[in-house]
């Protein structure tokens, strides 16, 4: 979380407030003029998160976002930086919120149980690669089955030594960019929406795979795979949801 610094000039003085970020429970910690104190949160669903603190006979309010990213600070209602007037219906949706507060701790919560998820996901997809490549027969169905069936299909091609290496290192990247985007995500929303939309597409070809392989037999490492593509795809969704 980035710390941040304004410089606010009134009834002549300026005031100096330092943003150094939240505490486990919510609360922000905000340096004013030289003094820390811990500000409690109030949540607007769909909006963000707010902190109110009064200096010098002003209101000022520290607006974050739903992932506790500094949006805006204003006093008495003006934007310290563009010198313009919030949003009414913001403000408006503030004012309801403070009569009744909600703790936003359930989406700071919600939003690491869902990068952890992914992150799991992710490290055991480069995991089951490296296992496979290696030839010893390990395989975890938490994981991105495209880049699984790349690298296969790629170590299985006898005809192509080109196509077999380029397959293989398809493989990776695929399994790269979900690691990119969760690494994105930790500052950035977009990666989250990103991520849905891969999640969706190996879901559609794990389907695939299943039809294809229908005769065969379906293992129960295909079955959890499917079960936990589905968790996935839940709490990424729900996630952005909760964000929006």
């Amino acid at each position: 979380m980035t710390l941040r610094k304004w410089d606010v000039t009134f009834s002549n003085y300026t005031h100096s407030i330092i943003f150094k970020g939240t505490t486990i429970s919510g609360k922000a910690k905000i340096e004013v003029d030289g003094t820390e104190t811990e500000y409690a949160p109030v949540l607007v669903k769909h909006v963000g998160i707010f902190y109110r603190m009064m200096v010098d006979g002003s209101e000022f309010l520290l607006k974050l976002d739903l992932r506790y990213r500094v949006s805006n600070l204003s006093r008495n209602g003006i934007d310290t930086d563009t010198g313009l007037p919030l949003d009414e219906t913001i403000l408006e949706a503030y004012r309801t919120a403070q009569k009744s507060p909600q703790s936003p701790d359930f989406l700071l919560n919600k939003d690491k149980l869902v990068t952890g998820t992914i992150g799991i996901f992710v490290i055991l997809t480069i995991f089951n690669l490296l296992m496979t490549l290696a030839g010893t027969g390990y395989y975890f169905p938490f994981s991105a089955i495209v880049p699984q069936v790349l690298l296969s299909y790629g170590l299985s091609l006898s005809s192509s030594l080109f196509l077999s290496i380029i397959l293989i290192i398809t493989a990776f990247i695929c399994a790269g960019v979900y690691f990119l985007l969760l690494t994105l995500s930790v500052k950035y929303t977009w990666p989250i929406f990103v991520t849905l939309i891969l999640m969706i597409l190996d879901t559609i070809a794990l389907a695939a795979y299943i039809i294809v392989n229908i005769n065969t037999g379906i293992t129960g490492s295909i079955i959890v795979n499917v079960v936990i593509h589905g968790l996935v795809l839940w709490s990424v969704l729900d996630l952005i949801i909760t964000l929006r």
